[in-house]
């Protein structure tokens, strides 16, 4: 895993790929127990649910208006 001095992130770079970790939630995880994707300034003491962050079940009706189908 390449490393930066963010920390640790991974990239998608092909078709084949990005299909794999949308089918595999589990391995592929930017929920907060697996680190998150963090903005290091927020809004206060505001807590928006972070999209990217969320799996089946929680998203599945969010990531249909996205992508119908």
């Amino acid at each position: 895993m390449p490393e930066s001095p963010f920390g640790a992130y991974w990239s998608a770079a092909t078709h084949d790929l990005i299909q794999q970790i949308e089918l595999d939630h589990e391995a592929w995880s930017s929920s907060w127990q697996k680190g998150n994707i963090t903005i290091a300034d927020g809004v206060g003491d505001i807590d928006f649910p972070n999209f990217i962050a969320q799996h089946p079940p929680i998203d599945t009706a969010q990531r249909k208006v996205i992508a119908p189908g």
